[in-house]
């Protein structure tokens, strides 16, 4: 009887792992020079309600919890009746809180180690689909970077949104930020046009929404009038600009003294 070559059996390993590995470190080097500027961020938009001030992700013990709440119980109160339910999201922010707290680095760094899973789980489907692998990381590589859909999927969460949560939820709050931040950045209005004079009535619905969802003198307000200041600093209307940056000022110093309280 012929006893295997150890040798042969893993050469034969390697190359049957090669592919795999070649693809794998493609598609993380590029997506980590693309958004690993991402890493030293902060918090923005919703982080500042779903994390930040999220009483229920700063517990493990609360993890049941996570699996029969809305996802802004911890924000409108137990009694709320919302239907959105997103509990994997909270259970990974949850997750996040017990190791680095609030930390944003690491809240981005699992973001980032997401978007590397769909990109492979992209290439996994090209392959799927008889593309050859000359085909499939190209096809991969291209969705992890190509910001060409960000338009539509913005527009088709602040459908979704408004038809789960009602014209006046805080997610459509969220997902106007959102899409006016996209219409307001740089690349933004290069690749649409008029994208300033769009994003400032999204801005304004997106102010109004929190004011009487969340209260005047919430965060996420601040955050809002910040992003509106933002605006009107890129059309050069310095007077408004500062009139509600002053404002933010005051509901973020509030809310420091509240905490102080506490």
């Amino acid at each position: 009887m012929t006893l295997p070559d150890p040798e042969n059996h893993s050469s034969t390993t390697a190359q049957r792992w090669r592919p795999f590995l070649v693809t794998f470190g493609i598609l993380a080097l590029v997506s980590f020079l693309v958004f690993a500027n991402s890493l030293t961020n902060g918090f923005a938009l919703d982080d500042e309600s779903i994390i930040v001030q999220n009483r229920l992700i700063k517990s493990l013990t609360h993890l049941p919890a996570l699996f029969i709440s809305d996802y802004w119980a911890s924000i409108l109160g137990p009694g709320y009746g919302g239907n959105i339910y997103r509990s994997l999201v909270l259970v990974s922010f949850a997750l996040n809180y017990a190791v680095g707290g609030l930390n944003p680095f690491g809240y981005h760094l699992v973001n980032l180690l997401l978007q590397l899973g769909v990109c492979l789980a992209m290439y996994a489907l090209a392959r799927q689909l008889d593309l050859s692998r000359a085909a499939a990381l190209p096809a991969s590589t291209v969705f992890a970077v190509h910001p060409l859909h960000t338009e539509a999927v913005f527009h088709r969460a602040l459908t979704i949104s408004e038809r789960l949560g009602g014209p006046g939820h805080p997610a459509v709050a969220d997902a106007l930020s959102r899409l006016a931040a996209l219409y307001a950045s740089p690349v933004g209005r290069v690749v649409l046009p008029g994208g300033l004079e769009r994003a400032e009535p999204l801005f304004q619905r997106e102010l109004a929404i929190r004011e009487k969802a969340l209260g005047p003198d919430n965060p996420a307000v601040a955050q809002s009038l910040e992003e509106y200041a933002g605006l009107f600093q890129e059309t050069n209307r310095m007077m408004e600009a500062s009139q509600v940056e002053t404002r933010a000022l005051a509901i973020r110093a509030k809310y420091g003294r509240m905490n102080a309280w506490r």
